[in-house]
């Protein structure tokens, strides 16, 4: 019998051992990711066009001073500090713009170069913040993982990846997405098929997972465990496909859902996640929600919950431990498609951690 856990942003922000140069950086949130972005934009040069690693991003801050009348600057990033910004209302803007008022409407199933230079503003931002060793909650909470438990990860970052990987809990298999190809110390190498002892599907994708638009081959970052190389390896054009050899910048991208109330689930592998995670689960005894924020945005979380109900893959009597200094709003959600009764709450992750000895 097994656990599922149920893991969102608020469990990487426990990450509190950074050694970046810039002082005081936490893993951002949706409500302070641009202050959090500010504050690397500010120390770096993020346009490609100055040698940095975000191809687009002079526009998209162009465009992001213009929305909020701060006129059309290129390099001024002091509209990062409005409170009125946050990741997914930007995110939603920008997907939005482009289903609705650009030529093809719906048809446009890529993101637009705005929305791509976001996604990597994204990597740049979670690379940054997670500089450092590995992380001591994680490990520990990979530490207590069994045979059977089920992550479901909806975070880009390797945080809990690694840790599992460090205890010989997850292999690439883990992952249950089909990778052709995993980059090692000795190169690209045939991804091989090895029983995970933690399965971990992450439902948003990742930021060690990419594709090649030329090929179609699933591409894994393996050994890089570090992420703060990927935004200049890939978008520099230094990263060919093991298959087709392209390395054109615009070919290998990351497979990635962005965090848009409208998210995109075209993407074949993508879907293949979101269907098989129910029968992933037909085990599952308890559920521990960590961090996790379940805005009205995440839909079709709630949707897979209550069918996994509907159809009894769940006990709508489970007990569920949420991990949440404010849990109110998640509570509720969990309360409207499980027993309310069974529902209890820890008020951070070290506290569970703790408790848990």
């Amino acid at each position: 019998m097994g656990v599922l856990y149920i893991l969102g942003a608020g469990c990487s922000w426990n990450y509190d051992q950074c050694n970046s140069p810039i002082p005081g950086l936490r893993p951002p949130l949706n409500n302070d990711f641009f202050k959090v972005a500010k504050k690397i934009a500010d120390k770096y040069q993020l346009e490609a066009k100055f040698g940095g690693p975000i191809l687009g991003f002079d526009h998209l801050l162009r465009d992001i001073n213009s929305l909020y009348g701060y006129g059309r600057s290129e390099e001024d990033t002091t509209v990062f500090n409005d409170s009125r910004l946050t990741l997914e209302g930007v995110m939603n803007h920008f997907y939005l713009r482009r289903q609705i008022f650009d030529e093809g409407g719906l048809l446009n199933v890529n993101p637009d170069s705005r929305t791509n230079a976001l996604n990597e503003l994204l990597a740049c931002a979670l690379a940054e913040t997670l500089k450092g060793p590995p992380c001591r909650k994680h490990a520990k909470l990979a530490s207590i993982m069994n045979p059977g438990d089920v992550v479901w990860n909806f975070n880009y970052d390797l945080l809990m990846d690694n840790a599992l990987y460090g205890l010989n809990k997850m292999s690439d298999s883990g992952y249950i997405i089909r990778f052709d190809y995993t980059l090692t110390r000795a190169g690209w190498q045939e991804t091989r098929d090895i029983n995970s002892v933690v399965t971990v599907l992450k439902l948003h994708g990742s930021l060690n997972w990419l594709q090649c638009g030329h090929c179609g081959r699933n591409l894994l970052l393996r050994e890089q465990k570090s992420v703060s190389a990927f935004s200049s390896t890939i978008l520099g054009g230094g990263l060919e496909c093991p298959k087709c050899k392209s390395s054109s910048v615009l070919s290998i991208r990351r497979l990635i859902v962005p965090p848009a109330g409208l998210k995109n689930f075209l993407d074949i592998d993508m879907r293949y996640l979101w269907r098989t995670a129910p029968s992933r689960c037909k085990d599952i005894e308890r559920i521990v929600v960590i961090g996790y924020r379940f805005s009205d945005m995440d839909c079709e979380l709630e949707v897979m919950l209550r069918t996994m109900v509907q159809d009894r893959v769940l006990r709508a009597d489970l007990p569920i431990t949420i991990v949440n200094p404010d849990p109110d709003m998640v509570r509720a959600k969990f309360a409207s498609i499980f027993d309310q009764h069974n529902i209890s709450q820890e008020h951070d992750l070290a506290t569970f951690l703790e408790n848990l000895e």
